[in-house]
């Protein structure tokens, strides 16, 4: 009996072994089933980056690295160049500021074109003045195909995810964003550009591979986006206080000039003539010819006249 008690211990002591065995061997190849996995999907991930046509294919850097000036002062011009550093130009930049009240603007407030010496878009940089994330910067293949979006992370933006239409992430831009020392990074955490502002330009370079249109236009959304939101949250500036007379034409409102009173209705600067006459007419009282306020919306609305005309 006692012989048998033992015999039976060690099977046991067996049988506790083969299953803990067991349970390592499923552990073992179930980790390694999930890292195989993970490596599948990055390799994916960066295949599906490859087939994704350049947003300017005509500006990917063929050099070994493409250094670049780029005049950004203190505030944009309508016009500027980029340079190489040999001074030659590699492209030029538009931007334009549409006027938020004129008929078909479709609520955009900045709009940035990258274009070549013959004058053909490359890229567009629009800003919308809807929500100021999601897809208020949007990045377009020459003037009208959408490519992707600059998403800003924070408030204020400590960085700024370019992400193709598809939901692919580009690239990352972190950094000094009010002083313009900025970082481009790959979605592999790899630095493929750089800028850095001297005086009123900005130096930078991009790695070979890169495409440097896609480099520029997120460089100059996340100026643009920065601008837009400080002139937003500046306070609006006002013109001279403009008297508005109450009554009509005096004897024709059968008013004396005793009872013509001045009303006092500020003006901003940033309206224009249509709704300096909103205004007025907001006031609901008869208006006539010798108005200064009426005056004022004509002199808006009616183009300065030409000497000699």
């Amino acid at each position: 009996n006692v012989e048998a008690g033992r015999g039976a211990a060690v099977c046991t002591g067996m049988a506790c072994h083969g299953e803990s065995l067991q349970v390592m061997l499923v552990l073992i190849f179930l980790t390694t089933s999930i890292v195989t996995i993970m490596c599948a999907l990055n390799s994916f991930r960066e295949d599906k980056e490859e087939q994704i046509t350049p947003l300017c294919p005509q500006m990917v850097v063929k050099e070994s690295e493409l250094a670049f000036t780029m005049a950004l002062g203190s505030q944009v011009e309508e016009t500027m160049d980029i340079t190489d550093q040999e001074g030659k130009t590699r492209c030029k930049v538009l931007v334009d500021y549409p006027d938020p009240f004129r008929p078909g603007t479709s609520g955009v407030a900045a709009t940035v074109r990258l274009v070549n010496e013959f004058g053909d878009i490359l890229g567009t940089v629009v800003a919308r003045n809807v929500a100021m994330q999601g897809q208020g910067l949007a990045l377009c293949r020459g003037s009208h195909e959408i490519f992707g979006f600059v998403e800003p992370e924070g408030h204020p933006p400590k960085r700024y995810h370019v992400r193709h239409r598809t939901g692919v992430h580009m690239l990352t831009l972190t950094g000094d964003f009010g002083e313009m020392d900025i970082g481009v990074f790959n979605p592999a955490r790899v630095m493929v550009g750089s800028v850095k502002k001297v005086g009123d330009e900005c130096h930078g370079r991009i790695l070979q591979h890169v495409d440097s249109g896609l480099v520029l236009c997120s460089l100059l959304a996340t100026y643009i986006h920065r601008r837009l939101a400080t002139t937003a949250a500046a306070p609006a500036r006002a013109l001279p206080q403009v008297p508005v007379f109450e009554g009509g034409e005096g004897e024709d409102a059968g008013l004396d000039e005793e009872d013509v009173q001045p009303r006092i209705v500020q003006i901003s600067t940033d309206v224009s003539p249509q709704q300096v006459r909103g205004v007025l007419e907001a006031q609901a009282l008869p208006r006539s010819n010798s108005d200064p306020a009426v005056g004022l919306a004509r002199t808006l609305e009616e183009p300065p006249a030409m000497p000699g005309s």
